[in-house]
């Protein structure tokens, strides 16, 4: 809920902040599990990208480049087991 407030304060959209507490806790309550799950591969690359791009991204990778690299550096065994990945492999 925390970067949910940083989110609305940046962008200035605390017009709208009831609205869209309500509106994350309505979509929250949907999900019955670990919200990773629901997510596609391309997700979180996006996601994944963002963070290591905000803590250090020393070579300058672009996004695009991103996932070409985690893939050639993660093998198939390494990530088989996780359901996210199962869409992807099979």
């Amino acid at each position: 809920m925390a970067y949910l407030q940083k989110f609305i304060d940046k962008n200035n959209l605390n017009k709208e902040k009831d609205l869209l507490i309500n509106r994350y806790n309505e979509l929250k309550s949907k999900f019955n599990s670990d919200i990773r799950n629901y997510m596609n591969g391309h997700d979180f690359l996006d996601i994944f990208f963002l963070y290591v791009n905000k803590i250090k991204n020393t070579l300058k990778y672009k996004e695009e480049n991103f996932g070409r690299v985690l893939y050639l550096a993660v093998e198939s065994p390494m990530i088989e087991d996780y359901p996210l990945f199962q869409k992807i492999i099979s």
